[in-house]
């Protein structure tokens, strides 16, 4: 018996993707933010006629001095994962611009969810005594 291949399938209405993203914004609920070197969790704040704003956990980070020209968002919809492609617009402090994408593609939802590493790690500082040197007359 032949097996069905389930078929994902690409969100490409504008429309929808505006509305999807505004249901986001609506629930408080988290996207992925797909960086060159992390994965930043992020909220979107408001919506505009073409562009969306959201809020980076870390103020300090600065996508306008590294350069980015695309951010790639993930996240998950009625029980689906959902990722697309947005243009960099703007960065004000910790929040984020971006155009909304021009597609989302689709795949089913991960069998285990991600788990989530709080940004806070064990530091420890080991000092090297050196001889007291006193300045000479």
């Amino acid at each position: 018996m032949a097996e069905i291949e389930a078929k994902d399938k690409d969100i490409e209405s504008t429309e929808r993707i505006r509305r999807i993203i505004g249901i986001l914004r609506l629930d408080s609920r988290e996207v992925e933010l797909h960086l060159p070197n992390y994965i930043e969790i992020a909220k979107i704040t408001d919506t505009t006629q073409g562009s969306f704003r959201v809020k980076m956990t870390n103020p300090l980070i600065s996508l306008t001095e590294q350069g980015i020209e695309y951010v790639y968002i993930n996240f998950i919809f009625s029980g689906v994962e959902l990722f697309g492609k947005c243009r960099f617009i703007e960065q004000e402090r910790a929040f984020v611009t971006l155009q909304f994408p021009d597609s989302l593609k689709s795949r089913t939802k991960r069998k285990y969810p991600r788990v989530k590493i709080r940004p806070s790690f064990s530091v420890e500082l080991k000092y090297k005594e050196y001889p007291e040197v006193k300045a000479g007359n």
